[in-house]
C-alpha cells in the first residue's frame, strides 16, 4: 500500500495522467471539428463534412459516446483510486477538488 501511495503522488504518475487529459482535450478538439463541420454543411456554409455523411451516424451512437466513456472511466478511476489509498492526504491538495469535481460533472 505504501509503494502505491508513494507511485500515486510521484512525478511519473502526475505526466501520465496530464498526458491523458492532453489526449482526452485533442479528442473533444476532434469531435467539435466534426460537429461543427456537419453543422456547417448542414446550413449550407461548408460544401462537406469531415467525415462522409453515411457514417456520421456511427460516429455519432457509437464512437463518440464509447471514447467518452472510456476517458470518464480512467479518470473516474483515478480519483477513486487516489481517495482510497491517500485517504485523508488526498483531500490536502487543493487540485484534488477540481479533479473530484470534473469527475462528477462528467456524469452530469
Amino acid at each position: 500500500l505504501v509503494k502505491l501511495q508513494v507511485f500515486l503522488e510521484s512525478s511519473f504518475y502526475e505526466m501520465l495522467v496530464a498526458g491523458l487529459l492532453c489526449v482526452y482535450v485533442l479528442w473533444l478538439g476532434v469531435e467539435l471539428q466534426i460537429f461543427g463541420a456537419r453543422s456547417g454543411y448542414e446550413l449550407g456554409v461548408l460544401e462537406g463534412t469531415v467525415l462522409p455523411t453515411a457514417s456520421l451516424a456511427y460516429w455519432d451512437s457509437v464512437v463518440f459516446p464509447a471514447v467518452d466513456l472510456m476517458f470518464t472511466v480512467i479518470f473516474t478511476a483515478d480519483v477513486a483510486v487516489r481517495v482510497v489509498v491517500l485517504g485523508r492526504g488526498f483531500w490536502k491538495i487543493a487540485l484534488n477538488y477540481i479533479d473530484v469535481l470534473v469527475t462528477l460533472a462528467a456524469f452530469a
